[in-house]
């Protein structure tokens, strides 16, 4: 895939600068507007059946309306609060339940891997205790992720090609 191949090539050329000591990292744009744009019809069809319920007094309406915005609310706080935190200091990884001590990860490799119907870079990381934790790179300022990643993990991070 070419994508695939300018960022490794990217990734290899480059080096990273300015590095804070928090950096955050949320979705890009397109997946961003996908997101909403499924949040927001829903919340909307939700608040109509509701509001249909008040005028024709079925209580059907108000279970799908009531199924409906749950469906639509969970939508947009999922895509509101998505975010990787990486602790620059702490060699900490954070996101929702995932706490990964980045020191306790015992190999890291950027790879491509088929999830769903498409195939998408990942970083796949093995952890001293035996674990997988597969990160997807859905995230926007992926590059600056990958190379955060490289220079935290160092020799023990590789590139799949």
């Amino acid at each position: 895939m070419l994508f695939y191949e300018d960022l490794v090539r990217k990734i290899e050329e480059e080096k990273i600068e300015n590095i804070k000591k928090i950096e955050k990292f949320g979705l890009n744009g397109t997946r961003n507007l996908v997101g909403y744009g499924i949040a927001i019809p829903l919340i909307l069809i939700g608040l109509f059946e509701i509001y249909s319920y008040t005028i024709y007094h079925k209580w059907y309406l108000l279970l799908i309306g009531i199924i409906f915005l749950a469906i639509g609310l969970k939508q947009f706080k999922t895509v509101f609060t998505y975010s990787y935190i990486i602790d620059t200091e702490t060699k900490i990884l954070k996101f929702r339940k995932l706490d990964l001590q980045l020191d306790n990860v015992q190999s890291g490799t950027l790879k491509e891997m088929k999830l769903g119907k498409r195939v998408v870079p990942v970083i796949d990381m093995i952890t001293n205790d035996k674990k997988q934790v597969i990160i997807p790179l859905y995230m926007a300022k992926q590059e600056r992720f990958i190379l955060l990643i490289k220079e935290i993990l160092a020799e023990r991070f590789s590139i799949k090609k």
